[in-house]
């Protein structure tokens, strides 16, 4: 049952995530692409405890833009009283 709620739990991040991700237009427009792999802690109130970049994509403004995104994540309060992860976030022009 701890392991479903973690998974649970993960999967609802990840949306999370997807959600909250911001291309910022002047990078966009420049064509800038890359990842960002940050890593992050959950605390028990739901709210991102703590959180750094591991890999820069290489472009100050996406980075920049995962840093504004992780800041203001809030989500219910993990399972087990804190949650933490390392994930890529991808920017891709199309």
């Amino acid at each position: 049952a701890r392991r479903a709620a973690a998974a649970s739990y993960a999967s609802l991040v990840a949306g999370e995530i997807r959600r909250r991700r911001y291309y910022p237009e002047e990078a966009r427009r420049a064509g800038l692409a890359g990842t960002v792999v940050v890593a992050f802690t959950i605390g028990p109130g739901g709210g991102v405890a703590a959180h750094s970049i591991v890999r820069s994509s290489g472009h100050a403004a996406l980075d920049a833009a995962v840093r504004g995104m992780m800041a203001g994540m809030r989500l219910p309060p993990p399972p087990g009283g804190v949650f933490r992860a390392t994930v890529p976030v991808r920017f891709e022009t199309r």
